[in-house]
């Protein structure tokens, strides 16, 4: 890419793609029916109870090295207890955050502009 962000028109009648202008970070994150695809789920790897939550942000696409920087940054300055890492699961395209951080994460993300 030249880097320049192109709006493409699309042509009329044709479903497909819309390019809009994607934010000026390494990394995007997409959305699901409007809403940032960002969900709390038990860590089912761990076998006593109670089962710890994990947040995962999902459909991450770009750099995940900046993404993981940028987030524990800001839940380090946000929260009490912030997570000391953020695992990077690339094959499916997400990260997995240990602890409660979804309404954080969202908020955080959406004010980068995704």
């Amino acid at each position: 890419s030249s880097g320049i962000n192109a709006e493409w028109p699309l042509r009329p009648g044709i479903k497909g793609i819309t390019y809009g202008k994607s934010p000026t970070t390494e990394y995007h994150v997409n959305r699901v029916k409007n809403e940032l695809d960002i969900s709390e789920m038990e860590c089912t790897d761990v076998l006593v109870p109670p089962y710890p939550v994990r947040t995962v942000v999902n459909k991450v696409f770009g750099d995940y090295n900046v993404l993981v920087e940028d987030l524990l940054e800001h839940l380090q300055q946000t929260e009490d207890y912030p997570p000391s890492y953020i695992h990077i699961d690339a094959p499916f395209c997400r990260v997995l955050i240990p602890g409660q951080f979804a309404d954080s994460v969202t908020k955080f993300l959406e004010r980068q502009g995704f």
